[in-house]
């Protein structure tokens, strides 16, 4: 590293039977070449081996926090964010993997943000299969690394029917900012991951990396999987939220276009994970 200095990141890892993966997501953080981390797993009450495997990593930065009743993926995740204690904030699942400098380029980023009008660093993703196997590359487009206007990536995702920032892992933010925008929202639970994205990017713009820094799993397994025409639901009334709001420049046909796009896309979706998974 050549920064001068290495403020704390908190990855928080919420977890729910996540025993196949969770020691390669945490094997790929104690891989960064940025070292001033602390892991956070937390714990939904899994009924499998996740906390044994977790406990069996002798590593003193992880700490993990179990609970016997389960809160699903909302309440777990914000009950995560009580505990984080780092100047920066990622979001891990618990079947996701970072790129050895994940961090260190992430971090670089917020540091020559010298006015902090920066509220997101976000890169591409390498989707994996079940065994690890790369399947493709999943970006902003065809977007160069650099800074995009918020209105910018809040209008081409609601116009591509879809989140072009990211799963939780692909996102870094400032802890500060946590704390400005509060928990994640009840209120579209199946793009929970998108509308929190929307939330951080009114307080200013984001940065892309173009290269994979993250590596996002596929599996029939996968939660992500499992929400269907729920997904699509929450997408529908997530872009009208938007559309509402005004100051998004985005078009009624442009609204229409992105709830059918979102259509597409989940039925695309479901194809890719029924057949090539």
């Amino acid at each position: 590293m050549t920064l001068k200095h290495e403020p704390l990141v908190s990855i928080l890892v919420p977890t729910y039977n996540g025993a196949k993966y969770i020691r390669a997501t945490l094997e790929s953080v104690q891989s960064q070449t940025y070292t001033n981390w602390e892991v956070i797993v937390m714990d939904d009450a899994s009924n499998d081996d996740t906390i044994d495997i977790v406990k069996s990593i002798a590593e003193p930065r992880i700490k993990i926090f179990d609970k016997n009743e389960n809160l699903g993926a909302q309440g777990n995740w914000n009950r995560g964010l009580k505990q984080i204690s780092g100047e920066y904030f990622k979001l891990l699942p618990q079947d996701d993997l970072l790129s050895t400098d994940c961090l260190e380029a992430q971090v670089r980023v917020f540091a020559e943000d010298k006015d902090q009008s920066i509220s997101l660093v976000f890169s591409s993703r390498q989707v994996i299969g079940p065994n690890g196997d790369s399947r493709m590359i999943r970006g902003f487009g065809s977007s160069p690394s650099g800074r995009i206007p918020s209105k910018e990536i809040v209008r081409k995702s609601i116009r591509a029917g879809g989140n072009l920032v990211g799963e939780p892992g692909s996102g870094l933010m400032r802890a500060a900012l946590v704390n400005k925008i509060g928990p994640y929202s009840s209120e579209f639970p199946y793009v929970i991951d998108l509308d929190y994205w929307i939330r951080a990017l009114k307080h200013g713009d984001g940065f892309y990396i173009a290269r994979p820094l993250t590596c996002f799993r596929v599996s029939l397994g996968a939660w992500s999987v499992k929400l269907g025409n729920k997904q699509v639901e929450d997408y529908r009334r997530l872009a009208e939220k938007v559309y509402r709001d005004g100051d998004s420049g985005i078009s009624p046909l442009e609204l229409k276009l992105g709830v059918l796009r979102s259509r597409i896309n989940s039925w695309l979706r479901f194809a890719y994970y029924r057949f090539l998974t």
